[in-house]
């Protein structure tokens, strides 16, 4: 997806990642300097003016078993345009605050994706 995005003309393209692991995290150079990985963030909220994502730091907690956030380190991405969440091979937003998730279990409204949506 970030080639795509770059080679279909984005400015530039953030990376979250919780874990740091994956084919994103590895890749040690991208096209033109266009992308930036941050490693151990997840998306928290989106700021006051609706244009921009705050990223909060994670850390995994081994005797959970689960990721704790940790909001008092934060960064904020400004100017964004899309949001693409790519979970893995199942639908699980568990990543997000519990006011940030769409119930999955529910319908999608009609108008949700575009008409004029293409892959």
């Amino acid at each position: 997806l970030t080639l795509s995005a770059i080679k279909l003309g984005a400015e530039s393209v953030e990376i979250v990642t919780r874990s740091g692991d994956g084919i994103a995290s590895t890749t040690t150079a991208w096209p033109m300097d266009k992308v930036d990985v941050n490693e151990g963030y997840v998306l928290t909220g989106v700021t006051e003016d609706g244009y921009g994502v705050v990223l909060s730091r994670v850390k995994y907690d081994h005797d959970s078993g689960e990721y704790k956030i940790r909001k008092k380190k934060q960064r904020v991405l400004e100017d964004v345009d899309t949001v693409i969440f790519c979970t893995g091979y199942e639908a699980n937003l568990g990543m997000l605050e519990e006011k940030l998730r769409l119930d999955l279990r529910s319908k999608l409204p009609k108008d949700y994706v575009p008409d004029n949506w293409k892959m």
